[in-house]
């Protein structure tokens, strides 16, 4: 094994059990059996490691979704959930990078995911073009207010105490409630 690489899987390890604040690079040394020169020979600091490791998670993510074929929400979901299931580390990272990074790196992680946020806004915005929208609801509007009703969703996870595989599974299992009421809303059809 390449020793970046090396250093890469055993900091996904880190990472996925620890959030970014408390992960240590002496523990990643510790438990690597590196040098810790060497992991500054690959990565400037902790910070690019993590946005390295994160970004791989990203990357591996989309390129689940694009070897699927997706077509609604419900496939992009059950695909969502399959790549969480297949790859629980990735899904901590995820999680964490989502709902726990500081905020000094917070913006540079949203940079990362801009496919992914694409690629579930694509979705969407196909779902919505076969649907009938009231006539004071343009498409962009739809998709702009699905975006802050999904960044207001992940507010609600992200001061929350809870170990990280908690909050990402209670989180997977309300996204697919929040995706209803929204195109769907709440009142009882008839």
């Amino acid at each position: 094994m390449e020793t970046k690489e090396k250093i890469v899987d055993y900091a996904i390890a880190l990472f996925a059990e620890n959030s970014y604040e408390n992960a240590s690079l002496n523990e990643l040394v510790k438990q690597a059996n590196i040098s810790k020169g060497i992991i500054y020979h690959y990565f400037k600091n902790k910070e690019e490691l993590y946005l390295y490791c994160v970004n791989l998670c990203f990357e591996t993510m989309y390129s689940f979704y694009c070897s699927k074929n997706i077509n609604s929400i419900d496939d992009l979901m059950s695909c969502r959930l399959s790549f969480f299931e297949n790859n629980p580390a990735l899904k901590k990272i995820f999680f964490n990078a989502i709902l726990k990074s500081p905020t000094l790196i917070k913006d540079k992680v949203y940079q990362l995911k801009v496919k992914i946020d694409d690629f579930h806004e694509q979705i969407y915005l196909n779902y919505l073009k076969t649907c009938h929208l009231r006539e004071s609801i343009s498409l962009d509007y739809a998709l702009k207010y699905l975006r802050l009703i999904s960044n207001s969703f992940n507010d609600l996870f992200i001061n929350s105490d809870k170990d990280i595989s908690i909050l990402s599974d209670e989180h997977e299992e309300n996204i697919t409630k929040l995706i209803d009421v929204y195109l769907h809303g709440v009142l009882k059809e008839g």
